[in-house]
């Protein structure tokens, strides 16, 4: 694919909003966690803290992958970013999205927090919520990812204007929830 030139860049950038990101984000985490809670059958899995929980259908995770990378560029395009750079400097890597929006101000994970971010990373990178893969595989636990979507979120809602709103109505009540809880 070729560079898109100066012209399509800022069209790129006046139709992809930080508000419409966060938005597309917070509808992404409440189909996550509407497909967790309705179709979990309370399988265990591994966790860096060595306790077992609840491990989420492969499409659930895919989704909540997808609130984070969302949420985190929803970030930085409030903090300047195109969306041309996002798009060729990042992709869907969650980590170099999360040390990106660290340098751009986000408040840092806390070291099994990040060790949870980069198993999910890792596994989003590598498609195997997309495609079958046998073998043993390791997952973060549903609801330690929560926790840190939450804290992510939190932290886009504070730099992006009016997003809050979000967290109104059905859609917004997943993760409306899930912040007081963690709060």
């Amino acid at each position: 694919m070729a560079k898109p030139n100066a012209a399509e860049i800022a069209d790129q950038n006046a139709r992809t909003t930080s508000l419409g990101l966060i938005g597309r984000a917070v509808e992404h985490y409440a189909c996550s966690v509407a497909a967790f809670e309705a179709v979990s059958d309370g399988h265990s899995t591994w966790s860096p803290s060595g306790q077992m929980g609840s491990v989420a259908p492969d499409g659930a995770n895919h989704l909540f992958a997808m609130a984070i990378e969302v949420a985190l560029k929803a970030f930085l395009r409030e903090k300047g970013l195109d969306v041309h750079e996002l798009k060729m400097q990042f992709g869907h890597n969650l980590i170099k999205l999360f040390e990106r929006a660290e340098r751009e101000g986000m408040a840092a994970l806390n070291v099994n927090d990040r060790a949870l971010l980069s198993l999910l990373n890792d596994l989003f990178l590598s498609r195997e919520f997309e495609f079958t893969v046998t073998g043993s595989r390791r997952f973060p636990t549903f609801d330690a990812l929560r926790g840190i979507a939450c804290q992510i979120f939190d932290e886009v809602f504070d730099a992006i204007p009016l997003s809050r709103n979000f967290l109104n109505g059905k859609v917004g009540a997943y993760l409306r929830r899930d912040m007081a809880d963690a709060g």
